[in-house]
């Protein structure tokens, strides 16, 4: 084992965790401490989105970058429980919680999606806030050691 990238490593599993965490928190905060409500809700928003990459340029999308609803693709279901490994069942009661609460909608039989619109909510708008700051902090904290090649190439 080479000790010095087992020390990176280690360091790296523990700001990124302490992100994770700190994100965590901050969504399920807006689902009025439901983790798993959170979770679900990110995983569609997710899914609904994934086939326009990351490479885009988030100024592609308008004026507040949000991606518009004719972009977003509905997701069943199933699909949503086979990416977070969650029974199917437990998945659709808290589908049907996003429902009711209004966080998404039903569109093309028993496919749901998150329009653009719930994103501008105040409570998610406050999660989006607080994972930029948080996010920032993670990036900042990685290049300041220099431990990504990238970094180490930059400097």
């Amino acid at each position: 084992m080479n000790e010095p990238s087992f020390k990176i490593d280690l360091f790296l599993a523990r700001v990124g965790s302490n992100y994770l965490l700190r994100a965590l928190a901050n969504l399920t905060e807006a689902f009025d401490g439901d983790m798993a409500l959170a979770v679900v809700f990110m995983a569609i928003g997710q899914a609904a989105t994934d086939h326009l990459g990351l490479n885009r340029n988030f100024m592609d999308f308008g004026g507040d970058g949000l991606i518009p609803d004719e972009l977003r693709r509905p997701v069943t279901v199933l699909s949503i429980a086979n990416s977070l490994q969650m029974p199917r069942e437990t998945t659709r009661r808290h589908v049907t919680r996003l429902l009711q609460r209004g966080y998404c909608i039903q569109v093309q039989g028993r496919r749901v999606m998150i329009p653009a619109e719930i994103y501008r909510r105040p409570e998610i708008r406050q999660v989006i806030e607080k994972n930029r700051r948080d996010l920032q902090l993670l990036i900042s904290t990685i290049r300041r050691t220099q431990l990504l090649k990238e970094d180490a190439e930059d400097s």
